[in-house]
């Protein structure tokens, strides 16, 4: 009985070692190509999408977007996430923030992710298992609600300037 027959499925195995721990394969099955093709595929469709929202303003319209904000005059967590990636596009951070600064802090994280992603599918090596304990989660869906709740409050300054009311880029 070999090494692989004795492992589950889901974990990867060097064939010449044992398991590697805490790590997994993202496209089990699927040859170098495709698992390369992946990357540059959502890369090259995300860089085209943001040439596109760069070059046409999503708040000229006067058409709301997101449909909390049409059906119900509220804004999402994610409300502006349209335009701030248009700002972040054309440069302006602090545009960007004032659409929606939860998007803004983000794109970051996004980015590294894909990176990630990409490295892990041109060197063949298994994409990183995150596993983060309960509460990272329900703080994060917390914050989250936090975020939507204060948006749409005209109490202070500040909450104003968290809404995605801005009137252009």
């Amino acid at each position: 009985m070999s090494v692989q027959d004795t492992q589950p499925a889901h974990q990867v195995v060097d064939p010449g070692g044992p398991p590697v721990e805490g790590l997994t394969s993202v496209t089990p099955g699927l040859s170098p190509s495709m698992r390369r093709l992946a990357p540059v595929a959502t890369g090259a469709f995300t860089a085209l999408a943001t040439l596109g929202i760069m070059w046409w303003n999503p708040g000229d319209t006067g058409f709301p977007l997101c449909p909390s904000k049409f059906l119900l005059g509220i804004d999402c967590p994610f409300c502006g996430a349209t335009r701030a990636t248009a700002a972040l596009a054309r440069g302006h951070l602090g545009r960007a923030f004032d659409h929606n600064a939860l998007w803004t802090a983000m794109v970051p994280f996004v980015v590294a992710w894909f990176m990630v992603w990409v490295f892990v599918a041109f060197t063949d090596r298994p994409m990183p298992k995150v596993s983060l304990p309960r509460w990272v989660w329900v703080s994060v869906l917390v914050a989250l609600a936090a975020f939507g709740v204060a948006r749409n409050l005209d109490v202070s300054p500040l909450t104003r300037w968290l809404g995605a009311d801005s009137v252009s880029i």
